[in-house]
């Protein structure tokens, strides 16, 4: 069973990697939708439009497409244009709750199926004090590349709790994507 994630991030890649489900990586040219729905069917649309972009090149495998947003005060919290743009963004979250969500595709290429779920994580945030949030503007390298926030580094100093999927914070939530992958019968290999 070939299998083949739609995105050139060895981050995600790695993550699937250290699971054992082993795969290619294929960018995909998919415009991202942002607006003009509900959240969730954003990330599904968009991880399908990736996984789609990809599958109509091969002939056959499985694909895998996310999309990852962190969704706050009824909006999501896009890649910041700037670095006040992030600053303000990860003020909004002291002290509060947010949902990180997200979409997945997996596409069987030589039958034509396409399964579509998302998965949904609580993240509760302690007070994140303002010389905290300086030092992860200045420190996080990442900062302009994530939307929302990057959780695995200095801000998981001020998490309080986890409601969910640890991985899917990450971007790839792996135990949804192996449940896909094992309902079309995946199997780890010895």
């Amino acid at each position: 069973m070939d299998i083949i994630l739609a995105t050139t991030s060895t981050f995600k890649s790695d993550l699937l990697k250290s699971a054992h489900i082993y795969h290619t990586c294929l960018k995909s040219d998919f415009e991202e939708v942002d607006t003009g729905k509900d959240v969730y069917e954003i990330v599904k649309e968009n991880a399908f439009g990736k996984a789609k972009s990809v599958a109509d090149k091969l002939s056959s495998g499985f694909v895998i497409g996310v999309d990852t947003v962190v969704f706050h005060d009824g909006r999501v919290l896009g890649k910041p244009k700037d670095l006040d743009e992030a600053k303000r963004a990860l003020q909004s979250l002291s002290n509060r709750v947010n949902l990180v969500i997200t979409g997945i595709c997996l596409i069987d290429v030589e039958k034509g199926q396409e399964y579509k779920t998302f998965e949904e994580t609580k993240v509760y945030f302690k007070k994140i004090p303002s010389n905290a949030v300086d030092y992860y503007i200045d420190n996080e390298k990442w900062v302009l590349d994530s939307s929302g926030y990057i959780i695995e580094n200095i801000l998981s100093s001020f998490v309080e709790k986890i409601e969910g999927n640890y991985n899917n914070i990450l971007g790839m939530p792996v135990s949804t994507i192996y449940n896909l992958l094992s309902s079309c019968g995946f199997e780890f290999k010895k």
